[in-house]
C-alpha cells in the first residue's frame, strides 16, 4: 500500500516544473559558489581555504536552510492539493492518537 503512494506521489511530482525549477537553482548554486569567487557562502576569502572546518559548516548551513526552503514548499503542495480534494476533512474528523 505504502509502495503504490509513494510512487503515484512520486509521478504526480517529478511532471510538476517546480522541481526542475528548484533543482536547476540549487545546481546553479552549488555550481557558483565553488566555481566562482564572486559566489561565496561561508565566507572564504584571503588566507582562509574552502576546504577549512567553518567555511564547510556554514555552506552546509546555508545549503540546508535553502532545502528547508523547497521541502516547504513541496508539503505546502500536497497541503493545498488535500484541501481541495476534500481529504482535509476525512484527516481531521479522524481521532489520531500519539
Amino acid at each position: 500500500m505504502f509502495k503504490t503512494f509513494f510512487l503515484t506521489e512520486l509521478r504526480y511530482t517529478l511532471k510538476q516544473p517546480m522541481v526542475y525549477i528548484f533543482l536547476g537553482l540549487m545546481a546553479l548554486l552549488v555550481f557558483g559558489a565553488t566555481s566562482s569567487d564572486n559566489v561565496q557562502i561561508g565566507g572564504s576569502v584571503g588566507n582562509v581555504l574552502r576546504n577549512s572546518p567553518h567555511v564547510v559548516t556554514i555552506y552546509t548551513t546555508v545549503m540546508s536552510l535553502f532545502g528547508l526552503l523547497i521541502a516547504t514548499a513541496f508539503f505546502n503542495n500536497a497541503a493545498l492539493r488535500d484541501y481541495s480534494s476534500g481529504f482535509n476533512e476525512i484527516l481531521f474528523s479522524t481521532p489520531l492518537s500519539k
